[in-house]
């Protein structure tokens, strides 16, 4: 896209964003938060009034309403006041989100079901027809060529700025990716715009699926909920969130649902950059892919007991028996826990030689877990907070297949209804 190009050549790409979301962007987490959850819960309203009402209660489709609800919570984080829009506990009920730019919004919120059907079509097509049937798929690239358009200011002028500190200097996601960009030699606008774009992929897509696996689990398992709620009266103060000891019962449930559902049957895939040999007897090919099958791991019993059966609670209960507090976290890095990625420079579940792992490829868990685990702790505490939640139709589908990922069903409706207090008045 205009120019922007991944190199097969270790070391080379990947660096500047690990540290802009691991290191800048999480340490800004405690500042943002307060404009992060007004904007989530502003975000909820906007679909609630949207929504149908039934009987006093909101019917919403969940994935299309998970999608735009990341969408624009993201916006503020990444793009920051410029095009992201203003968030204000004040007036967080601003149900036309005018703050935001539409067309912009529109195509950010487009753009990685772009990359993702494009993506998962053009895996499957001789390598010569991918050209033609990415610009056919994602209409000529449009949400990308709006998304560029609207960015490229911006980022021409940040580069112009870069390195000039003060008080106006942005404080996002977008700003950071190019602070920590290369300075020899210095991305140009195009190559800066598809890192931003790319990371943006990530962030929307897979947080979505999260989400809304997530609040599907909750309406399928509604003996979770109270103990839910109990737990984040508990935790009255939004920080809390950020602790990882804090929520183990959230904690938990989300770890749980993204056992139970996990978006792709194999994680942490890699690309052989030379041909390799191994003890074992396995021969990988320079242009092979490697992969974990994380789908199988997450449902082996070596590894979890009855692991078919749907435990909300499973990992608090084992931190419970005596194991250390780790092994409930939901940002956990761990050979049996894949959804992050896994290690620094190693492979060792696979059993691979050292010369091996010093010759073929790095691998890097998430660097931006710890805001994605904070934007579904805020999500889960509203909804249980505020609402009996519940599944239209228990029965039906909810997911579907293509190769290896497995998506949410655009259909799955859910139902929202205002807790009632103890006082016989309701939340919200």
């Amino acid at each position: 896209m205009r120019g922007f190009e991944w190199k097969d050549q270790r070391g080379v790409e990947g660096i500047g964003f690990v540290r802009a979301l691991r290191s800048l962007m999480t340490a800004q987490l405690p500042t943002l938060l307060p404009s992060l959850r007004c904007t989530l819960e502003n975000e909820i309203a906007v679909e609630l009034h949207q929504g149908r009402l039934v009987d006093g209660a909101t019917h919403l489709r969940i994935f299309p309403a998970m999608k735009r609800i990341i969408a624009k919570t993201n916006s503020l984080f990444f793009f920051g006041d410029e095009l992201g829009g203003l968030s204000s506990c004040a007036v967080r009920i601003q149900i036309d989100s005018s703050a935001q730019k539409p067309d912009f919004t529109d195509a950010a919120l487009q753009y990685p079901q772009d990359v993702f059907v494009a993506g998962e079509v053009i895996r499957s097509l001789p390598q010569f027809f991918a050209s033609l049937a990415a610009s056919l798929i994602t209409r000529r690239h449009k949400a990308s060529r709006i998304m560029f358009q609207h960015l490229a200011p911006l980022v021409e002028r940040r580069l112009a700025n870069r390195g000039h500190e003060g008080p106006n200097k942005p404080v996002d996601c977008m700003q950071y990716l190019i602070d920590t960009s290369p300075r020899k030699p210095q991305w140009n606008v195009s190559r800066t715009i598809g890192e931003i774009m790319a990371v943006w992929f990530s962030s929307v897509h897979q947080l979505a699926i999260a989400g809304t696996f997530a609040l599907e689990d909750l309406s399928l398992h509604r003996e979770c909920i109270e103990p839910l709620r109990r737990e984040r009266e508990a935790y009255p103060d939004d920080t809390a969130v950020l602790d990882v000891d804090a929520f183990p019962l959230l904690d938990s449930f989300l770890k749980e649902s993204s056992r139970c559902s996990v978006s792709d049957a194999v994680s942490v895939r890699r690309k052989a950059l030379k041909d390799s040999y191994h003890f074992n007897g396995t021969h990988i090919s320079k242009g092979d892919w490697v992969c974990a099958a994380q789908g199988a791991i997450m449902h082996d019993s070596d590894h979890y007991a009855d692991p078919e059966r749907f435990d909300g609670f499973r990992f608090a209960q084992e931190s419970n028996r005596g194991q250390t507090s780790t092994a409930s976290r939901f940002i956990d890095t761990r050979p049996d826990w894949l959804i992050w990625g896994y290690g620094n420079t190693t492979w060792w579940v696979l059993g691979l030689t050292s010369a091996f792992q010093r010759q073929a490829y790095a691998l890097y868990h998430s660097p931006g877990r710890f805001y994605a685990s904070a934007v579904l702790r805020l999500l889960l505490c509203h909804i249980v907070s505020n609402f009996d939640i519940s599944l239209l139709n228990p029965n039906a589908g909810r997911t579907m297949t293509w190769r290896s990922a497995i998506v949410p069903r655009s259909s799955t409706i859910i139902v929202l209804r205002p807790h009632a207090q103890p006082d016989g008045g309701a939340a919200g």
